[in-house]
């Protein structure tokens, strides 16, 4: 498990090798979302001048008409109609009506029948109106230009709505081109092309939609075209710009993994410790001062460096913890004692071994898994694991903390309060947490002094585990006259630097054997083995 200080280093190398290539993909996108949107407007605008300019001419080709024609449908009017009809490529035809849409003339024999599409608008500073319509028997739409003569006639010229985007867009995207014709009320009069939907058209990140208003007319165009098929065209771009910055990203995360690889970091240091096996148990011997037996030992963690330095937990474990390193460190430790001690548990099963957890382990029931599967095919029976509970942090979530110590109890192991009397291990939390085995600071244990009679604090901590049923071990002893004490109060298993440090494998396996072998080969008594040790 990393910690979550590499963790955040590796994360951070991570997102900063992207970020070339993110920000190259943006300001690719952003270059052709704008380049192609300003195109589309001015494609927007060009249509729209040239409906102004075929509108313009047709009112041009009115005023040419009636200003030639002394009268209305007469036969000098019919021909300066044809020939305007000639001269004005824009110009469908010219009629004459009555308000109520009777026609009494146009350019050639017969009705011009159509029909409305839109309501009359006026043309803004002009005497005509406009309104879109369809002619019939004409597969597309026309503007009908409107100027009242009199009170009651008006005279009419038909022009196509101009819709032909060929020369103002690529071929090859016209078939995904949405164009619509707007009047100034908003109102859609005609559109061409595909039919998007509103929900689609509102996505401005997948569809480039430009607007555009007319200045003569009350009219406005809308061109709209999915991004990706422009972005289609430019795929070749996006191929190039994407290898040449993901290879700037793999550089940038290779230098922040070689910088993670060699750089003098606890955490990472730490990691590299686990990796190469460099985190050893050495062990410091549990003593009965009653019979003089090693009944046990404690596993406490070393850093045995490549350079054969030894480090004491005291340099790294607070760091170990927090970082969360911890957590495979103590896996590794459990591994070890399988190691170490199979062998000796078998030939004295009685043998107890404390194993130290930390608060992060009583977050969930994580460890009861990782001790099942360590020790559940060795010849170390659970009955001889003691895990030791520490109390450099309070465990905050009681359902979690009940959940691994029942857990662990199941399985047979004993659970051991450490540093009893100091940090939270206060009467209610023992209480609370039904732990197995009350072990009593040095802190307390230093207490006892020649000449001292009775330690009250001490004495109510042995009081409390005695009231509690939980088996008693007194920590750090290192005076003769603290052995006298413990012995006189019932309290008989003790661990300290009187006996012996926490010692390498080989050696307490020595020092188990020599201080458990039968008494019919022992040469001195028990106790004195035990100091010599």
């Amino acid at each position: 498990m990393q910690s979550n200080f590499s963790k955040m280093l590796l994360l951070f190398g991570v997102v900063i090798s992207f970020i070339p290539l993110l920000v190259a993909n943006s300001l690719l996108n952003s270059y052709l979302h704008r380049h192609v949107s300003e195109k589309f407007h001015a494609s927007s605008e060009a249509v729209l001048y040239q409906n102004q300019l075929a509108v313009s001419s047709s009112v041009t080709s009115l005023e040419k008409v009636l200003k030639n024609s002394p009268s209305l449908c007469t036969t000098t009017f019919q021909k300066n109609v044809q020939n305007q009809l000639q001269v004005n490529e824009n110009l469908i035809q010219i009629v004459v009506e009555n308000k109520d849409g009777v026609q009494y003339c146009n350019g050639h024999a017969g009705v011009i029948k159509y029909s409305f599409l839109s309501e009359i608008l006026p043309i803004p500073n002009q005497l005509e109106t406009i309104s879109i319509v369809q002619l019939e028997n004409h597969d597309r739409a026309s503007y009908k230009i409107t100027k009242a003569i009199g009170s009651n006639r008006t005279i009419s010229a038909f022009v196509y709505v101009k819709t032909d985007l060929t020369g103002l867009i690529p071929n090859y995207l016209l078939d995904d081109i949405s164009l619509k014709l707007k009047l100034t009320n908003d109102i859609t009069v005609f559109s061409n092309g595909v039919a998007y939907s509103d929900e689609v058209m509102s996505d401005s990140s997948a569809m480039i939609v430009t607007n555009a208003v007319a200045q003569s007319l009350p009219i406005s165009t809308q061109l709209a075209l999915p991004y990706n098929k422009v972005s289609a065209s430019f795929l070749w771009i996006f191929i190039l710009l994407t290898v040449l910055f993901a290879l700037i990203g793999g550089l940038i995360l290779l230098l922040v993994f070689k910088f993670l690889r060699q750089a003098d970091l606890p955490a990472i240091d730490l990691e590299r410790a686990v990796a190469q096996g460099e985190f050893v148990p050495y062990y410091q011997p549990l003593v009965n001062i009653k019979t003089g037996k090693l009944v046990g030992c404690e596993a406490l963690m070393r850093w045995k460096k490549r350079n054969g330095e030894v480090i004491a937990p005291g340099m790294f474990i607070d760091y170990a913890e927090s970082s969360g390193i911890a957590f495979p460190m103590t896996i590794g430790l459990m591994k070890k004692v399988v190691t170490d001690l199979e062998a000796l548990c078998i030939k004295q099963p009685d043998l107890k071994i404390g194993i130290n957890l930390f608060e992060g382990h009583f977050r969930d029931t994580t460890i009861v898994d990782d001790v099942r599967a360590i020790f559940e095919h060795s010849d170390i029976n659970y009955s001889q694991l003691v895990f030791e509970i520490t109390e450099r942090r309070p465990l905050k979530n009681q359902l979690a903390v009940d959940g691994v110590i029942g857990g662990l109890q199941a399985l047979g192991c004993k659970i051991a309060m450490d540093d009893a009397g100091t940090g939270h291990s206060n009467l209610a939390y023992m209480q609370t947490l039904n732990v197995d085995i009350i072990k009593i600071d040095k802190v307390f244990v230093d207490m006892i002094r020649e000449g001292v009679s009775n330690v009250p604090i001490l004495d109510g901590l042995i009081a409390i585990a005695q009231d509690l049923g939980a088996g008693i071990v007194a920590e750090g002893v290192e005076e003769q006259e603290q052995i006298d004490y413990l012995r006189e109060h019932g309290v008989y298993e003790v661990q300290g630097f009187l006996f012996s440090p926490a010692i390498k494998p080989e050696d307490f396996i020595e020092l188990a054997n020599k201080m458990n072998m039968p008494a019919t080969q022992k040469k001195t008594a028990p106790l004195s083995i035990v100091k010599a040790a």
